[in-house]
């Protein structure tokens, strides 16, 4: 059986333009902010400090603007530095540290 790659979205996301426009959607969601602030964050592993930071300070300005169309405040993610930091981090394609910290629930066998 042929082995599939799982799609990486942050493979896309190569250029200051793309982050932005793929941000810009996801704001549209609350739901899907989260899911994308971590492609975000992979892609951004890949940039180099300078492009990277003037990115971040485009992501911030742009969720800034974004937050009153959201009905419910506690819906919106609180963006700090630290959200990018909990983010999985990639040395190119190799992960190297996982963003989330392991489920404590035991995993239950699977029933047919």
């Amino acid at each position: 059986m042929p082995k599939i790659a799982p799609f990486d979205a942050a493979k896309y996301l190569d250029s200051e333009e793309a982050i932005i426009a793929y941000l810009t959607e996801a704001l549209e969601d609350p739901d899907f902010v989260a899911v994308a602030m971590r492609t975000i964050a992979h892609a951004l592993d890949k940039l180099p400090p300078v492009p990277r930071a003037k990115i971040e300070a485009r992501i911030y300005e742009l969720i800034r603007q974004h937050v009153p169309n959201w009905v419910d405040p506690d819906v919106a993610p609180e963006l700090t530095r630290g959200h990018f930091e909990r983010a999985d981090w990639y040395r190119g394609d190799r992960l190297v540290r996982r963003g989330r910290p392991p489920s404590l629930a035991a995993r239950q066998p699977m029933r047919d």
